[in-house]
């Protein structure tokens, strides 16, 4: 069937954009005609483009690599715990590779005669050892015994007193934040003093980020972490807390600090790693988990 349109004639090549038309895979087609035409240009751009997405592979590579590390440094393999109990944290001073003589069982049985408790009293606390970070942990829903394992300061291991400090661990479902330029001589309940105000969130603890350390952690009920909260009569900033590495600047290892170091006559050097570096050591110092220059942001990560 024909049908007659009345119009003027024009031929093909007048149908074009400059007409108001467009010609499906126009565009295409005359990519493919240029590259073709011109295949030096073509080939330098695919080169420089090329050559970032190598750059930016490699970097992405990098980093990757290096939170990989991270976690395994720190990863505990550890079992997951029922929410709702209170967990005890204990250092002891030199690692648990002091107490590997005792076992397991019989580290188990130091805190509990510690704290002064028999094994039907706490049969329903569950105790773990963490030999990533040389720490053990235990939890109980008890209140009582919360107060009974973080009063212990030391155990005995035949003739041996081992120092160990405790802290209860960040309970499950909390928001952390951290306020700095808080004075020294503020103790904790100072400070729950001062963050007492009707415009701040509840909140279930505060922790001094170290004796000397004018930074403090602050623990909310529920994982909303308030920008600004008034202390002290003002408003300061709140920032959210940042999980960080643990890295022990005796040995060099990441996964535990130096108070739990199990191999402290092994120091090392923590710019380049060199073992027992004397006195006069000068190094370029490099990140622990990539090996990229320390203070080089491109490589951070």
């Amino acid at each position: 069937m024909e049908v007659t349109v009345e119009g003027t004639d024009i031929s093909p090549e007048e149908v074009s954009h400059q007409y108001g038309w467009f010609t499906i895979g126009e565009s295409k087609r005359s990519g493919h005609e240029r590259q073709r035409n011109n295949p030096a240009a073509h080939n330098g751009t695919d080169r420089a483009q090329g050559q970032g997405s190598m750059r930016h592979s490699a970097d992405s590579s990098a980093k990757k690599l290096g939170r990989r590390l991270a976690r395994q440094s720190v990863a505990s393999n550890l079992p997951r715990l029922p929410n709702g109990l209170t967990k005890v944290i204990f250092r002891p001073l030199g690692g648990l590779r002091i107490l590997e003589s005792c076992g397991q069982l019989g580290i188990f049985q130091l805190i509990r005669d510690a704290a002064g408790l028999t094994l039907a009293e706490s049969s329903e606390d569950c105790m773990l050892l963490n030999f990533k970070q040389h720490t053990i942990l235990v939890a109980t829903h008890s209140a009582v015994r919360v107060e009974r394992y973080l009063n212990i300061k030391e155990l005995t291991y035949g003739e041996n007193k081992i120092a160990i400090t405790s802290y209860v661990a960040t309970p499950d479902g909390s928001g952390k934040g951290v306020i700095q330029g808080v004075p020294k001589h503020l103790s904790d309940a100072d400070i729950l003093a001062n963050h007492q105000h009707p415009r701040n969130p509840p909140i279930c603890g505060v922790r001094r980020m170290g004796a000397q350390s004018q930074t403090v952690l602050i623990l909310f009920n529920g994982e909303r972490v308030p920008r600004w909260i008034s202390f002290g009569g003002g408003m300061i900033r709140c920032c959210l807390y940042k999980k960080k590495y643990e890295v022990c600047s005796l040995c060099g290892q990441l996964g535990h600090r130096r108070d739990v170091c199990p191999d402290p006559k092994n120091a090392r050097c923590r710019g380049c790693g060199v073992a027992n570096p004397p006195e006069t050591h000068s190094c370029e110092p490099e990140c622990a988990l990539c090996a990229n220059a320390a203070g080089n942001r491109n490589a951070n990560i």
